[in-house]
């Protein structure tokens, strides 16, 4: 198995996403994406050399209960991007594919209607398809978690499911407000609302 210098295998992604166009502003998260996850595991463990089952080893700890957070995600797509580099000398531009789960129930149609609503709202696909992404991760938890009504949806579903970052942003920003004349019931639920501004939506 190919093993290389963890800090040499990040340089050899950054000059690839480089002389790629990537953005600065993307590039950093990356950076800070490798520096506090993959990179601060092999140091607490005295390693050096990186090889993809480190990687994949360290992708494991970033599910749980057969979901990924949003930020569990990203870091799964950073190691990746290490693995590709490793064994193909470039990076893919998709390396995995995002596991979608069917809206149903009573949750499930409230979550449709916010899907809709965007959809008249003319947002873009992209927009959209990070709802429905979310959303149905999220519907998927609360079905593990036996909650299938808007009205058992506490906070506490709503911490477990954010990373630290949104969990901070959450509480310094205050709602979105949505422009609309009959509102859904997901829109007078301030438990689903603050879920969204958890993941930044």
């Amino acid at each position: 198995m190919k093993e290389v210098e963890v800090q040499t295998l990040i340089e050899q992604c950054i000059i690839f996403f480089e002389d790629h166009n990537y953005t600065k502003n993307r590039i950093s998260k990356y950076k800070t994406l490798w520096k506090n996850g993959i990179v601060k595991l092999m140091e607490t463990c005295d390693l050096i050399l990186y090889n993809s089952t480190i990687g994949e080893e360290f992708a494991n700890t970033c599910q749980l209960n057969d979901t990924v957070g949003s930020q569990d995600r990203e870091s799964i797509r950073r190691i990746k991007v290490l693995d590709d580099m490793i064994t193909l000398g470039y990076i893919r531009k998709r390396c995995f594919i995002p596991r979608f789960h069917r809206l149903d129930g009573n949750i499930g149609k409230e979550m449709e209607r916010l899907i809709v609503h965007l959809t008249n709202l003319h947002r873009s696909s992209v927009t959209i398809g990070d709802y429905s992404l979310y959303l149905s991760e999220f519907l998927h938890y609360l079905d593990n978690a036996n909650v299938h009504y808007l009205e058992g949806i506490a906070e506490s579903h709503i911490y477990a499911r954010a990373d630290s970052k949104a969990r901070r942003e959450a509480l310094e920003r205050a709602y979105v407000v949505l422009n609309s004349t009959s509102k859904c019931e997901w829109e007078r639920n301030k438990v689903l609302r603050k879920w969204l501004k958890a993941h930044n939506r």
